[in-house]
This record gives C-alpha cells, structure tokens and sequence, in this order.
C-alpha cells in the first residue's frame, strides 16, 4: 500500500475497525439502525468529482467495509449491519455492475 495522505495504510483499516467494534458495536453504544444509516452513509464517495481522489476514497471505504464484515462474520454478529456493508461494497465496486 502506498502511504500517501490519502490512502489507508499498514492495516490502519483493521486498526479503525477494532476501534468501532469493541468500543461501539460490541458494547451495543448505537442502535442498529443508526449504525446501518452510518453504513449507507459511507456511499457519498461517489459523488467526489475529482476521478483519482475519488478512485482513492472508493478503495479506502471498500478496505474498511471489508475489515468490518469479516470481523462481524467471524464472530456472528449483527445481521443487519452485515447487510448493509454487502449493499455498499456493490455500490462501489464497479464490477459488480
């Protein structure tokens, strides 16, 4: 991975997401719904206009919505919330389409 300002790097997604899970999700901090709004919420880096910073920020929500998905599959949790990272990564992959 590079380690331009802009990208994610040296696993710093895994990092955010142990954040999220042990201190939000986990502990069950929010609603299930409002942590699916703030899933679905991660879709407006498709309106970034400019194409390489756009094609960065797809790449970075991409590797964070993964990292939360195989932590939620492995340890069984929150359905829901699974979904929704599924409906995104379609969003943002472009071959899915």
């Amino acid at each position: 991975m590079s380690n331009e300002k802009e990208n994610i790097c040296f696993d710093e997604d895994e990092r955010i997401v142990n954040s999220i899970y042990n201190y939000i999700i986990e502990e069950k901090l929010l609603p299930n719904e409002t942590l699916c709004n703030w899933t679905r919420s991660f879709d407006r880096v498709l309106e970034i206009e400019d194409r390489i910073t756009k094609f960065k920020a797809k790449r970075n929500v991409r590797n964070f919505i993964r990292s939360l998905y195989f932590r939620m599959i492995h340890l069984n949790e929150n359905k829901d919330i699974s979904d929704e990272i599924v409906k995104l990564d379609k969003k943002l992959n472009p071959y899915w389409q």
